[in-house]
């Protein structure tokens, strides 16, 4: 049985509910959530899902959550895609906590690209400092370093940019 797949956004303002009434609808239509991140950010709500589903399943749910979307205030983007990416290279889990200051996911993000590392999630806060209740920046990032240097000198590359911008870098891996 040929499946399709569709990476379907939700945003909108913040309520009870939401998570319930998009998930229902997929259901409903046949369809199966195989990926998801959620997440409140200032007032607004966002979802991200992969979708998949038999012959219609998919594009049945997708046009389900599109209509729902259009009738609550929220707005949704459908796109058909392909199912989970098969991607060679070691997983490494970085961690970055520092002072709060404009620029940081740039800088980073920036370094892992020219050595060829695939940012696949990442997630950032500012929170109080536990004494001080100055902001504290937080990022953690989930790459895969199939790039042009190995994960051993990615981890060395990684722990020089934190020496130079005074910031706390943690590297882990999960193979």
């Amino acid at each position: 049985m040929e499946k399709s797949f569709f990476a379907i956004s939700v945003i909108g303002p913040d309520r009870p509910g939401i998570v319930d009434q998009v998930s229902r609808l997929v259901a409903a239509a046949g369809g199966n959530i195989e990926d998801s991140r959620m997440a409140v950010l200032g007032g607004e709500f966002a979802l991200m899902m992969l979708v998949s589903g038999p012959a219609g399943a998919a594009e049945k749910a997708a046009a389900e959550v599109r209509g729902w979307a259009a009738g609550h205030g929220m707005t949704a983007v459908v796109k058909p895609t392909t199912g989970p990416a098969k991607v060679a290279g070691a997983i490494a889990e970085i961690g970055v906590e520092m002072p709060d200051r404009p620029g940081i996911v740039s800088r980073v993000t920036h370094f892992l690209a020219e050595r060829g590392a695939n940012v696949e999630t990442l997630e950032t806060e500012v929170h109080q400092a536990p004494f001080s209740g100055a902001p504290v920046f937080a990022m953690h990032i989930n790459i895969r370093a199939a790039g042009k240097i190995p994960l051993d000198q990615l981890r060395n590359a990684l722990q020089d940019l934190a020496d130079d911008e005074d910031i706390h870098i943690t590297i882990g891996t999960s193979l």
